[in-house]
């Protein structure tokens, strides 16, 4: 069951990154095209993208890792756990950021690409603690 649970996990957080990444990356793309009717068929495809698979994957993978962290006992191993989460906390901050700006399109392009390798970042930070376990 555990090895299922993991598997799950680790599945379906990475399409939730990959997807965020994506969408971060889309934001950057739409601000370059120039006519209004091409950006507005972007910001519609991420939309569907955010709906139909990032949310759905950032809730399995939030309750896969919370449930596997409760049946193993990881919360009281180390700290690399807490930090962990707190990247979790901010990568899931800046979805929610990153859908503000699909929805409204106000965003200039320095801040577009600043969110895009803040993504980038934070979910390498989250592999790191997840497969390293430092402290």
């Amino acid at each position: 069951m555990a090895g299922w649970l993991v598997a799950l996990h680790v599945t379906t957080a990475m399409l939730a990154a990959g997807v965020l990444f994506a969408v971060s990356l889309g934001v950057v793309v739409a601000k370059r095209l120039p006519g209004e009717s091409q950006q507005e068929g972007v910001k519609m495809m991420l939309r569907r993208l955010q709906l139909g698979a990032y949310y759905p994957m950032l809730g399995i993978a939030v309750i896969s890792g919370l449930s596997q962290a409760w049946i193993t006992g990881a919360l009281s191993e180390g700290r690399w756990l807490h930090w962990k989460l707190v990247a979790v906390v901010m990568l899931v901050g800046l979805g929610f950021v990153t859908s503000h700006v699909v929805i409204t399109g106000q965003v200039r392009k320095s801040t577009a690409l600043s969110i895009h390798i803040s993504i980038f970042l934070f979910t390498a930070l989250i592999v790191f603690l997840a497969v390293h376990k430092p402290f």
